[in-house]
């Protein structure tokens, strides 16, 4: 976002305007200025769009190693499984059906909650 405002006004809102990833541009200004503000807000966005996208597949990724974490867990408490041998199953059920680790754990976890 880009904000325009007269110089005495800009000084006065530079801080808080920051804070919250505004850009303040302040009167009067080129036309090159400004397009170069407006370039840079573009752009800044578009890095902030692709940031947030990273973010959620990390988000995602984390969440299935807690899952297929948790049913290696439930593996060795249950099946007397060594860690080891626990990964070792759930990566083979996994590649022999075809499926994600994730789903092989989840359906793990499904079987020992009855």
């Amino acid at each position: 976002m880009v904000l325009l405002a007269k110089a005495a006004a800009a000084e006065q809102l530079l801080t808080p305007m920051s804070e919250q990833g505004v850009l303040l541009l302040s009167k009067p200004f080129s036309n090159t200025l400004f397009l170069q503000a407006i370039h840079l807000a573009a752009a800044s966005n578009h890095r902030l769009q692709l940031l947030r996208q990273e973010n959620a597949r990390m988000q995602e990724k984390i969440a299935q190693v807690r899952l297929v974490s948790h049913a290696k867990c439930c593996l060795v408490a249950r099946e007397q499984m060594s860690e080891d041998a626990a990964h070792r199953y759930i990566e083979k059920r996994a590649m022999d059906t075809r499926r994600s680790r994730a789903e092989i754990a989840q359906e793990i976890l499904d079987s020992y909650e009855d």
